[in-house]
């Protein structure tokens, strides 16, 4: 096994508040070995030595929501996740390939994030008119009895979880949920409009897979009646309902704000240097996305009650003791989400009312408690001896100024050290391969 040490580096730990200067940690294989004062502890010969002298080391990221395959079927791009310090992705609507890639980075065969992943994503009123949607891996149970047999195929499958969207009957979403439960399965995935969310709670649901899925409940009107408003009024009561059932919540709020931005200024904001690595075809089509079409004219709306009332909600469950998740969303689906979003994330947290070290403990111990709630191997987001070596490598501290988390030495991704460099490498020779966008393309 390879043996790695970051000596003279300041630890933020994440197992308690605050950084600790002077520390040596030490990676044997893919687990973190020994952490103490570099004065007492002894390399072993052959080790190799990062110098950690002015830097900080926290755990790597884990962006709790995304979609891949759909975002290129070439697994080159999975090293755009680890370009940004993320070392943990969750799938959300998956399929065999994921699965297969998730075995292949686990293996050491390909180089990329630890990857978890949902079954094709349950789903309902999808009639062939929706050609967004038929896109995701789906499955499109019709009845109470398709939907028990769907779940208990996934859970003796190769899921690692469930998923539950729109579109569903009433009786058949709660019995997916309930079934996802009784087979010991997490499930996460969208709330049904039709159904109160003491209803949706009370079956069991683990967590919602984007924050804006609470908007509806939060309505006051609809956005086509005058005087429509969103009920501000109504957020601690939200909040003590997820508290007191445990539910978790994913941010996602980097899309709702991409959205906002496109529909004010499309051109000006694909013309950003983090879209770079978009391929021509998903550029085309986000130029001509939803900001076009089903949300045209929705700027104001999305912009000055949206925005705000998130962010409130968001401060609303953070300080009620909801567990908080970062996800970008990133998909080809999903205009302006790509995975530099994360940052963006944690950012949109700070402005929410989270001290910079919620923010993190969102994007790394809530997601490890998540995957271990999961039964998966929940040993990451923490550097302490024994979880697994996923690390990064700051040139500034993150608990002074989160967006530190973009200023980025390296990344250890199960034990492997990559320097920025040779990440930015990576990314380059992904890019080589198709043509790039272009800025203001």
């Amino acid at each position: 096994m390879t043996s790695t040490a970051f000596v003279g580096v300041t630890v933020i730990p994440m197992d308690r508040p605050g950084p600790v200067s002077g520390r040596t940690v030490v990676t044997d294989g893919d687990r973190i070995t020994a952490i103490g004062p570099s004065s007492g502890i002894e390399l072993a010969e052959g080790t190799t030595v990062i110098d950690g002298a002015g830097r900080y080391l926290l755990p790597g990221l884990a962006d709790m929501h995304v979609h891949l395959g759909m975002w290129d079927p070439d697994p080159g791009h999975l090293a755009l996740y680890l370009a940004e310090g993320t070392t943990v992705v969750r799938c959300l609507s998956g399929s065999i390939t994921n699965a297969r890639w998730r075995d292949q980075v686990r293996a050491g065969e390909l180089i990329g994030p630890t990857i978890l992943t949902s079954g094709p994503t349950i789903i309902g009123g999808i009639d062939g008119g929706d050609d967004e949607l038929a896109k995701l891996p789906i499955v499109q149970p019709g009845s109470v009895a398709e939907v028990i047999d769907e779940v208990r195929a996934q859970a003796a499958g190769w899921a690692d979880l469930i998923k539950v969207y729109d579109g569903l009957a009433p009786d058949v979403y709660l019995a997916a949920i309930e079934t996802a439960k009784a087979e010991g399965m997490y499930v996460t995935g969208h709330l049904l409009d039709e159904l109160p969310l003491d209803d949706i709670a009370a079956a069991g649901l683990d967590e919602v897979a984007h924050l804006d899925e609470l908007n509806y409940h939060h309505w006051r009107g609809t956005p086509d009646q005058p005087g429509f408003a969103l009920d501000w009024d109504a957020i601690p009561a939200t909040a003590r309902l997820l508290a007191e059932t445990g539910m978790t919540v994913v941010s996602n709020l980097s899309a709702d704000e991409s959205m906002a931005e496109l529909l004010a200024d499309t051109d000006r904001v694909l013309a950003r240097p983090e879209y770079r690595v978009v391929r021509p075809e998903v550029m085309a089509a986000w130029r001509h996305g939803r900001q076009t079409g089903v949300f045209e004219g929705q700027g104001p709306y999305r912009r000055d009650l949206e925005l705000p009332f998130f962010k409130a909600l968001l401060d609303g469950l953070r300080s009620a003791g909801v567990r908080i998740l970062v996800g970008t969303d990133t998909s080809p689906l999903v205009e302006g989400a790509v995975p530099s979003k994360i940052h963006r994330e944690l950012e949109l947290l700070v402005e929410s009312g989270h001290s910079p070290f919620e923010a993190l403990t969102a994007a790394t111990v809530n997601a490890a408690d998540v995957v271990a709630d999961m039964g998966r191997d929940g040993g990451f987001g923490r550097i302490v001896p024994g979880h697994r070596a996923d690390l990064l490598l700051l040139g500034g501290n993150p608990l002074d100024d989160i967006g530190q988390t973009r200023n980025r030495v390296g990344v250890m991704a199960r034990g492997t050290y990559h320097t920025q460099q040779r990440l930015d490498e990576l990314l380059g020779r992904y890019l080589a391969g198709h043509a790039p966008t272009g800025v203001g393309r």
